[in-house]
């Protein structure tokens, strides 16, 4: 017999486990967020342009907004299937991380890295993070997810990223 907690029963009379359920959701979540951040920014946009005597396309307020405390940028849908993304960001911790955070958060982004195949460099200090990394565009906004669900803290943090560089630039370690 399955643990309660662990499984929800759905109408269909199926049992589907509540974290692939709670994932979907969040997806969801985010996407409908996107989707909202985009009509938000193409009408703003085209307030600027029209006050500039601009055509509506040549003006994109998404392109300069930092992306702290907002959902990150669906991957574009023309990447080649071997592209790769790229992300700079760092995040400082007020007040540092103790010794056993400092720990906990260095063994926490190595595992999220392992489990989302990050690949780069990263400086894990009591102040805070400091990373450029590559992976799979989805990998890659998976994991700057995973460490904003982990810590709060990233929620502020401006994930910088770059899509469509080609896969033979992909970081290997």
């Amino acid at each position: 017999m399955k643990d309660q907690e662990s499984t929800k029963v759905c109408s269909s009379s199926s049992v589907v486990p509540v974290h692939q359920n709670s994932k979907a959701q969040d997806a969801k979540a985010r996407k409908e967020a996107r989707r909202a951040l985009r009509r938000q920014l193409a009408s703003q946009s085209a307030e600027v342009a029209s006050s500039l005597g601009l055509p509506t396309s040549a003006v994109d307020l998404g392109a300069s907004l930092s992306n702290a405390h907002r959902p990150l940028p669906a991957p574009p849908p023309n990447l080649l299937a071997d592209d790769c993304t790229i992300c700079l960001f760092y995040q400082y911790k007020e007040p540092a991380w103790k010794t056993k955070e400092h720990k906990a958060a260095l063994n926490k982004v190595t595992e999220l890295a392992t489990q989302y195949n990050i690949t780069g460099r990263g400086r894990c200090a009591p102040e805070g993070l400091n990373c450029t990394l590559t992976a799979s565009p989805n990998d890659l906004r998976a994991f700057c997810y995973a460490l904003r669900k982990w810590d709060t803290a990233f929620d502020e943090t401006d994930f910088k990223l770059q899509d469509g560089v080609p896969g033979k630039h992909k970081f290997r370690t």
